[in-house]
């Protein structure tokens, strides 16, 4: 039984690190925008925005994509920020054939982050 204690622990520490892990230097943070094209006429949910920001270091209900409140901020399996925003909402922001997103919000520490992501725009899926 104590074998298996010992990598459990190991796990942990570093599962916790990464979570809760402080942001060193914004200039190092970066975004993608899930999906890359937004399809004004689609019927999806979400728009994601995965970042390099540990979980435990954002301000998770801070975050805005083109000034639309967060709807889900969460982890992803490597602990790091996910922000899911309303697709509807953010495509009235975006205009055809591309755009520039704009990511903002908090960090725990109070510092302000705000990354941008060029997305692709069309009226129609293929």
């Amino acid at each position: 039984m104590k074998q298996w204690i010992v990598p459990v622990v190991l796990c942990l520490s570093v599962v916790t690190a990464s979570i809760a892990g402080p942001v060193k230097d914004t200039d190092q943070i970066a975004i993608q925008v899930s999906p890359p094209t937004i399809v004004l006429s689609h019927p999806g949910v979400w728009v994601t925005v995965h970042t390099n920001i540990p979980f435990g270091a954002a301000d998770g209900w801070s975050f805005e994509l083109n000034g639309v409140d967060i709807a889900l901020p969460m982890a992803d399996a490597l602990g790091f920020f996910v922000a899911k925003f309303d697709l509807e909402l953010v495509a009235a922001t975006v205009e055809a054939p591309s755009d520039v997103v704009v990511f903002t919000g908090d960090l725990t520490d109070g510092t302000y982050v705000e990354e941008t992501a060029d997305v692709k725009v069309t009226s129609q899926g293929p």
